[in-house]
């Protein structure tokens, strides 16, 4: 099997079911903190871009451009630059979003209270 239709398969997989289930995937929100302000990352902290959201986004743009490059028919090399442009830009453009909308407080990772 082709790592980029296994990365497809694994990250589209998991990224559909985020999108349908509505769970944000950060590790903060799930009484996992212990202590550790993880709710509003400093904007230079190079860990707080690797959220479990932003890596599913790469391995699933990453699979997707190296299983469309293949198909394009581009060379090894190509298909590799390829997938890692893609994934890096869609993986870093999640993990950004996202971080701005938490400084904004438009997401949160505290357990709402449902109303209703």
């Amino acid at each position: 099997m082709d790592i980029y239709l296994l990365c497809l398969i694994v990250g589209g997989g998991l990224l559909a079911l985020s999108l349908l289930g509505g769970h944000h995937g950060d590790l903060s929100g799930h009484g996992l903190d212990h202590g550790m302000d993880t709710d509003h990352p400093d904007a230079g902290d190079l860990a707080s871009w690797f959220s479990l959201r932003a890596l599913v986004s790469f391995a699933a743009f990453f699979g997707l451009a190296g299983v469309v490059g293949g198909l394009a028919g581009l060379s090894e090399a190509g298909r590799l630059v390829v997938a890692l442009v893609t994934g890096l830009a869609v993986g870093g453009l999640t993990a950004f979003a996202f971080r701005l909308a938490r400084s904004r407080g438009e997401v949160s990772g505290a357990a709402g209270r449902l109303v209703g």
